[in-house]
């Protein structure tokens, strides 16, 4: 589903995520280098070289009528009204659930005060 959805999403950018993309190529030492050569504000454009944004590869389909269309739905994905509703209910449920679960440790907690009130007597 990932390869209908588009590539893999480039690595979120940090200074110390770049050091460890040049050490895993390059080694301890050329990675101390190649940072103290490089000012800190070309960091970025050091990490956008070694990690390009990519392309979709189903750019490649464009054009081609109804071949995205074939292939959603040979793996099953979901359009208009289906998604629609899918997409309602991962908004909805997490918070009918808190809902119930805050429930149910309510009325738990109501059972055990009740229990020992009579343990009481």
């Amino acid at each position: 589903a990932m390869f209908l959805l588009g590539t893999l999403s480039t690595p979120t950018y940090s200074a110390a995520k770049l050091r460890d993309a040049l050490m895993a190529r390059n080694g301890e030492r050329a990675t101390d280098r190649i940072l103290q050569i490089a000012p800190p504000d070309q960091y970025r454009l050091l990490w956008d070289d070694l990690f390009p944004r990519r392309v979709c590869p189903l750019a490649a389909f464009s054009g081609n009528s109804g071949i995205l269309e074939l292939i959603g739905d040979y793996v099953g994905i979901m359009r208009g009204r289906e998604a629609r509703i899918i997409r309602q209910l991962t908004e909805l449920l997490p918070g009918v659930i808190e809902e119930l679960e805050n429930r149910r440790h309510e009325s738990s907690s109501d059972d055990s005060d009740e229990s020992s009130d009579d343990s009481d007597h």
